[in-house]
């Protein structure tokens, strides 16, 4: 009994410890002789990194020769007998690997001969190879690459051991915009990073090629926006647009037609950037009798103080509505005394419909007055305030905004 559950245990223990397939990887055994040592370095970083990122693409890791030196050490082995298909079988079968690839970078005069090999050590045999001569060292560096990249193309199918292709992914987003500190959602509201520099990089996450993203962009300031930015390659490049800043402030000019002799300004504070404003208007018009010769009669200053809120539509739409209500007070000046008279009165409810642009808008604004008929008054003895066709008043104006 106790020698079935020692054996038990063994076997469980080794089944943990060796997985059941090897993992799969590509070792790379490297010739490359050239004599100024910085450029020796280049071509191996460059070899490496290339190397590296097309062999992930066929679900291969990369191994250097480190990763075999006890069986390099062991057969006192050479970079210069990497040609030979003894000494590539030899290690490719001691890194328990499907595929060895050999890279030979020679100076022979002013030219730079690039050789890689694919052996395949299942079958014994070398499987592909691609040559290439350089003139100069822009040429290089392109030969190189596109060497590396022809030849790993080739391996897929052509050994022992069949390797799943992967299809290509988007590794990388580049976020481009000019507004600083902006900040990127995802639609879920994840958020992917700060736009610093004008940049913000994303590697930390996978997408199918041809992804439609939706992203949410934010600063403190200006207005939330939503924005697809299409994936297109594996490194893909999505230029932002602009936020447009949250409505703080506006100036705005106005007319009403129960007051033609006259228009009014006034200027918006906005406690809520965009939807909740406070407002003081002043309107200034003159007052004429047309029935006599007696020319101007009275002149009339209209202040008032409102507050307002947008109704439904958000600041992105290009038609909004508001609601208002204040009060107010008109000074009138007789031209023909010294008397000033003050009708005191209530703005119990302006609509208006506003044609809203980037920066500038135009409302149109029927008007509810309720006079209070407090004190000396010229105009409203009390009640409510009425043109002669008994319909509000309506005024219609421009506001410049920040």
């Amino acid at each position: 009994m106790k020698k079935t559950a020692f054996l038990l245990i063994f076997i469980v223990s080794t089944a943990i410890s060796f997985p059941l397939f090897g993992e799969q990887a590509a070792l790379v055994l490297e010739n490359i002789s050239i004599g100024n040592e910085a450029s020796l370095e280049k071509i191996k970083a460059q070899v490496r990194e290339k190397l590296t990122e097309e062999l992930e693409r066929q679900n291969l890791l990369y191994r250097d020769e480190t990763y075999v030196a006890s069986a390099i050490a062991s057969a006192n082995n050479k970079p210069e007998e990497y040609d030979r298909s003894e000494t590539v079988l030899q290690l490719g079968e001691a890194a328990d690997v499907p595929v060895v690839l050999v890279v030979s970078v020679h100076e022979k005069g002013s030219l730079l001969e690039i050789a890689i090999t694919a052996w395949d050590i299942a079958g014994k045999k070398a499987i592909a190879t691609e040559r290439s001569v350089s003139k100069s060292e822009i040429t290089q560096y392109i030969m190189i690459d596109s060497s590396i990249t022809r030849i790993v193309s080739k391996l897929t199918g052509e050994y022992g051991v069949q390797i799943a292709m992967e299809e290509p992914k988007v590794r990388k987003i580049t976020f481009l915009s000019n507004q600083e500190g902006m900040e990127v959602y995802l639609s879920s509201g994840e958020l992917l990073g700060t736009i610093i520099h004008s940049v913000l990089n994303v590697t930390d996450r996978e997408y199918e090629i041809g992804t439609r993203l939706l992203i949410v962009k934010k600063l403190k300031g200006y207005r939330s926006s939503e924005q697809y930015v299409y994936l297109d390659r594996e490194r893909s490049v999505a230029p932002l647009g602009d936020l447009v800043k949250a409505q703080t402030l506006a100036l705005e000019f106005n007319w009403t037609y129960t007051q033609l002799m006259g228009a009014g300004t006034g200027i918006r504070f906005y406690p809520i950037p965009d939807w909740l404003y406070v407002s003081f208007d002043s309107y200034f018009y003159l007052q004429k009798d047309f029935s006599s010769d007696s020319g101007l009669e009275m002149t009339h200053n209209d202040l008032r103080l409102l507050g307002g809120l947008y109704l439904g539509l958000g600041p992105g739409s290009i038609f909004r509505v508001s609601a208002s209500l204040g009060l107010g007070i008109i000074v009138s000046y007789p031209l023909n005394s010294n008397e000033v008279y003050f009708d005191t009165y209530i703005n119990a409810v302006n609509l208006a419909l506003e044609l809203n642009l980037d920066d500038w808008s135009f409302y149109l604004r029927p008007e509810l007055r309720i006079f209070l008929g407090i004190g000396e008054s010229s105009l409203n003895k009390g009640g409510i305030s009425l043109s002669e066709w008994n319909v509000p008043q309506i005024s219609l104006g421009v506001m410049r905004k920040w």
